[in-house]
């Protein structure tokens, strides 16, 4: 049971909450915002945030 905890802790320490919002101009003008919540990882991290 601890060795999961331990590793479940370890694994979650890099990983950082950031909301990413995009927004895309529809043919009536209106703009749609969408707002998600990923997860950065070392993985991900330069594919997000450019």
């Amino acid at each position: 049971m601890a060795k999961t905890q331990k590793f479940v802790a370890k694994s979650g320490a890099h990983d950082r909450p950031v909301m990413v919002i995009s927004m895309e101009k529809k043919e009536s003008g209106a703009y749609s915002v969408k707002k998600k919540i990923v997860y950065l990882t070392a993985d991900n991290e330069k594919e997000i945030l450019g």
